[in-house]
């Protein structure tokens, strides 16, 4: 909901959570995380309703129970009843925040909605006493978080703790944030029944155009943010930051990039992107994860339209200015980028000059970057990490041609007009005479129409009129629109990697693999498997590329992470994920009994974005942003001993009416 749309002031509640006092491995940066959050909260100009649950170690003989009166110990008891407090007195349109900083734990999957491939997330919380540990279940957490988002609440969450646990634990590095799972917790504690069966029977769907995909425990993406320090299978840690104390580094980090864009309600993508360029110039291997409505801004104060995808620049002196995208985004050597420094929230440049600089080695995930030899020694100097770079050509798109028909009318000034936006390949031909991607005629009515490769037709495109010179841009934004859409559907990487996994599409008629065409009927169920061959942890990205042009991500956040399978440690090295098909009501209305769709999958042995890939149904409008990179300058070792390889793969399925 807009701030704009509320008949009423707009109340703030927040749960900060830090916890240091553990009997086993205790921390030292977890009170220091809620405490500067909580400075920060009353400084912001609405008034924030906060709580405070923290657990300092005593200090003298007796360190088992926290400094702080019970009251305000992080128990399971009283953070519920906190949970439970923001349920009863927001209002729709109110926000949310709820921070945790303290120990996690990775469980088996055991109930319907935890994660099959990596497990499930506790909590560990102090048991009433203070002197024990009491698992909040990450499944029994969403319940909580459900129960809140259903009123209309905007709810933000960050969790600055191990997403995985005792799989990866180190005895001897006192600075992770997990402790390993003990089982007779879980018998002392068992999670409340009555919670799950709400989450399971009240749960909406995510949809996705036309696709739907079926729930998990993170719950009605569009009413929350969920932004945790690293990745499943990955550990969490805290260090001396600022020279004085220690603090969670995801903790920091937030903080950090709060302070620094206050006032400029940048999208939570914003500030997640910004962080985990952070990450990977310093803790390469801890990847933040991020959850939920990306659009929202920090503590929900505005829900930003989608705008241009945002990528960073990472530097160092031995590996030099790279950017977080390569071959597998369809970045090519000789690619034009324009870095610039930028206000977080605009985008809008603060430096005198935008500095240009090419492509110079095209890596599977990652680029270098080369500079005229007039600025390599000046201007290039002053990038820093945070620099935007802003793709000017994609040398890639001209791959696919694009040819007018001699009898075009304006023919000159379409022509033109194409060979300005970029190296666009095209040409005037007869019919017939070249091979194609796109062809652009008239039809008989004197409207543009667009042909495919095989001459036919392409299904709904809008009606170009060609009556009048004005019409030419709309026709030139549709045909970049299609090329973009077409370089997406064909990217392709064929290397040894895709012998490392096997990726399955299952219906109710058999299992297919990729390049497979797949035909359903709208209402039918599909299950997407992926097993994990190798002996590293992959990741995977799933995409929509739908009837009407748009590519987009079909889940709350931008990959699901598989773990190599390790049965003993509970890794089954195995996921899958379900979608139902549906043929969009849109098209049904329009008298079309068919359409098609494809699932256009990555995997990766990185973190990566495809952001940049991303497309809106054919004629939505994006708000015009200086699109920045997804990586950023750093003076670190850059994951330099971390391999890069990927595989991009297509599943067709063809959804039929009943």
């Amino acid at each position: 909901m807009d701030s704009k749309e509320l008949t009423r002031p707009r109340s703030y509640h927040a749960l900060l959570v830090g916890i240091d006092c553990y009997g086993e491995k205790p921390l030292q940066g977890a009170v220091n995380d809620a405490k500067a959050i909580n400075a920060y909260l009353k400084k912001r100009r609405h008034q924030v309703q906060i709580r405070m649950l923290t657990a300092t170690p005593r200090e003298g003989s007796d360190a088992t129970t926290p400094a702080e009166d019970p009251g305000m110990w992080p128990t399971y008891e009283n953070l519920t009843a906190a949970l439970d407090d923001i349920t009863a007195r927001a209002a729709p349109g109110d926000c949310a925040y709820v921070h945790f900083s303290g120990h996690g734990t990775r469980m088996d999957a055991t109930r319907a909605f935890a994660n099959e491939a990596t497990g499930e997330l506790a909590l560990n919380l102090l048991t009433s006493d203070g002197r024990g540990i009491r698992y909040l279940r990450g499944e029994e957490f969403a319940a909580f978080l459900k129960g809140i988002v259903a009123k209309g609440v905007l709810v933000t969450v960050i969790l600055d703790c191990c997403f995985s646990g005792s799989v990866l634990r180190r005895d001897h590095d006192l600075t992770v944030r997990e402790l390993s799972y003990d089982p007779t917790i879980d018998q002392r504690y068992p999670a409340g029944a009555a919670l799950y069966i709400d989450l399971a029977s009240n749960s909406r769907l995510s949809v996705c155009r036309d696709v739907v995909s079926l729930p998990n425990w993170l719950i009605d993406p569009e009413g929350y943010t969920i932004m945790t320090a690293c990745g499943p299978s990955e550990l969490a840690r805290e260090d001396v930051l600022d020279g004085k104390e220690k603090h969670g580094i995801l903790s920091y980090l937030l903080l950090q990039t709060l302070v620094m864009w206050e006032g400029t309600h940048a999208p939570q993508l914003d500030i997640y992107r910004y962080i985990c360029a952070k990450f990977k110039e310093r803790w390469p291997r801890q990847n933040p994860m991020l959850f939920g409505n990306r659009s929202l801004s920090f503590f929900a104060d505005y829900d930003n339209p989608a705008h241009d995808p945002h990528t960073f620049v990472i530097s160092s002196a031995r590996a030099g200015i790279r950017l977080q995208v390569g071959m597998a985004h369809g970045v090519t050597e000789g690619d034009l980028f324009s870095l610039f420094s930028t206000h977080p929230a605009t985008g809008t440049s603060v430096a005198a000059d935008d500095v240009p600089a090419r492509v110079r080695t095209a890596g599977k995930l990652t680029s270098t970057l080369g500079f005229p030899d007039a600025i390599a020694d000046n201007s290039a100097q002053n990038i820093r990490t945070g620099w935007g770079a802003k793709q000017i050509t994609r040398n890639l798109l001209r791959k696919f041609p694009i040819r007018l028909a001699p009898d075009l009318k304006f023919l000159a000034d379409v022509s033109a007009a194409l060979q300005s936006r970029g190296p666009l390949n095209v040409q005037v031909s007869s019919l017939g005479t070249d091979d194609y991607s796109f062809l652009v005629k008239m039809d008989t009515d004197e409207n543009y129409i667009i042909l495919d490769g095989r001459d036919q037709p392409l299904s709904n495109i809008p009606i170009i009129s060609a009556h009048m010179a004005e019409e030419i841009p709309h026709l030139l934004d549709i045909l970049e629109h299609l090329t973009k859409f077409k370089l997406v559907k064909e990217l392709v990487n064929n290397s040894l990697f895709h012998n490392s996994f096997v990726a399955q599409l299952f219906t109710p008629s058999g299992e297919f693999n990729a390049d497979d065409v797949v035909h359903v009927t709208t209402g039918d169920q599909i299950a997407f498997k992926v097993q994990n061959m190798g002996d590293q942890t992959i990741y995977i990205h799933i995409y929509d590329m739908g009837p009407r042009w748009n590519i987009q991500n079909i889940v709350s956040h931008e990959y699901h992470v598989l773990p190599p399978r390790k049965p003993l440690e509970g890794y089954p090295g195995t996921l899958r994920k379900k979608f139902r098909m549906k043929l969009p009501p849109e098209l049904e209305e329009a008298g079309h009994e068919v359409c098609e769709d494809v699932f256009k999958v990555f995997i990766t042995t990185r973190q990566t974005s495809f952001l940049s890939l991303e497309l809106p149904r054919l004629g939505q409008s994006v708000p015009e942003l200086k699109e920045l990179s997804h990586s950023r300058v750093s003076s670190g070792n850059i994951e330099d001993d971390m391999t890069e390889d990927w595989a991009a793969l297509a599943f067709t399925v063809w959804i039929s009416a009943k």
